[in-house]
């Protein structure tokens, strides 16, 4: 892309000729020679030799005052053969300027490879384009902006300030929780042990202990011997049916205010 400056116009070094680069000299009175700023850049120049004229573009080196020449158009069809009378200063070309052009389809529209960044409107489509990367780019109208409210329960939406509160008191890795085993001291998983069953419905059923495996129903029959220690607390009540036998080594204790009837 050209490169400018304000009021740049320059006298060419004596020994200027034919239709190669130019050496720029000093200033013409009232105007400024191109600035060092511009070194290395783009410039847009336009070359006055008598009545003959040159637009083009070229590289301006700041050390040597030399600038290259490319034609965009000049009043002999190519770059002209100069003398050390023409002048050069900076000035824009048509195809620098932005202005918007309309088109009346998008096959209408010239290269995009062509027009970097320029910008046209397309009659058919209602719609401005851009070129960008070797290609038309459309540009959103105003009526094809999507407006959200905020998300619900039963609609997709954006995120309130008050869920976003809660999202952010949410503990890192809080979705990987594993349940702790049950304990004396703490609440936890437990497993199914001798004495219970438990269905796919996850329904526990307590079934005849001691060796029995009936289950409580209209007649339960239960093991007449005790295998394994067994308290009963001063806020429970056991019943058996005896006679009973307390297995070797195994105590059966009844806690004063426990109830421990044989029938």
């Amino acid at each position: 892309m050209a490169k400018f400056a304000d009021r740049v116009k320059v006298t060419v070094n004596s020994s200027t000729s034919g239709t190669g680069a130019v050496t720029l000299s000093t200033a013409v009175s009232g105007y400024q020679a191109v600035p060092s700023a511009l070194d290395g850049a783009s410039i847009r120049y336009v070359i006055e030799d008598g009545t003959a004229w040159e637009i083009g573009l070229g590289v301006f080196t700041h050390s040597t005052l030399n600038l290259t020449r490319s034609l965009t158009s000049s009043s002999t069809g190519s770059l002209l053969n100069l003398n050390n009378t023409a002048v050069v200063f900076i000035s824009p070309a048509a195809e620098d300027l932005q202005y918007v052009e309309v088109y009346s389809s998008t096959s209408d529209l010239p290269a995009a490879g062509d027009n970097h960044g320029r910008i046209t409107h397309v009659h058919g489509d209602g719609a401005m384009y851009f070129a960008h990367g070797g290609s038309w780019i459309r540009l959103g109208n105003h009526s094809d902006i999507t407006s959200y409210s905020a998300a619900t329960t039963s609609a997709d939406g954006l995120m309130s300030s008050s869920d976003k509160t809660k999202l952010d008191g949410v503990a890192t890795s809080a979705n990987n929780y594993s349940l702790p085993t049950a304990s004396s001291s703490a609440l936890g998983g437990i497993k199914i042990g001798t004495g219970l069953s438990i269905d796919g419905s996850g329904v526990v059923t307590a079934s005849g202990g001691g060796g029995g495996g009936g289950s409580f129903s209209a007649i339960n029959v239960a093991s007449r011997i005790i295998t394994s220690d067994t308290t009963v607390s001063a806020t429970e009540s056991a019943l058996s049916v005896g006679p009973i036998e307390i297995a070797n080594g195994v105590t059966l204790t009844v806690a004063s205010g426990g109830r421990h009837v044989v029938l």
